[in-house]
């Protein structure tokens, strides 16, 4: 499954240490890291807002919440205030255009993952 995916060993972890407590994972601490490491608010994440700092904070909270396998693109669209589920496509493909040819949004990427599972280590 994982080579499907194309899971970085960092990926593979966080996915691990997800399934293994489904029931403290959800979207508002995926949320939260997000916007810690982007320096924005929840409410701009899940705003309208097209701007590309706030797009690119959005792009990463999608993958990184569909690749744990606990939310369909429908439903990060409703937490995403209603978005389309091919909003939630685009932004994976803009995610993975980024990820490939932008060192800083690779790194922002890996600093959301560690900060989940830093977050998951304290509770």
């Amino acid at each position: 499954m994982n080579e499907t995916l194309n899971l970085s060993p960092l990926e593979i972890e966080f996915n691990n240490l997800i399934l293994n407590d489904k029931k403290n994972t959800n979207l508002h601490l995926i949320a939260k890291a997000t916007c810690s490491i982007y320096s924005i608010s929840i409410n701009e994440l899940r705003s309208k807002s097209r701007l590309h700092s706030i797009a690119i904070a959005r792009h990463n909270f999608i993958v990184i919440a569909y690749k744990t396998h606990l939310y369909s693109y429908r439903a990060l669209g409703v937490y995403l205030n209603n978005r389309d589920h091919s909003t939630m496509l685009h932004g994976v493909r803009a995610h993975n255009d980024l990820h490939d040819t932008d060192k800083f949004y690779r790194q922002k990427y890996q600093e959301i993952l560690e900060l989940i599972k830093h977050y998951k280590i304290e509770n």
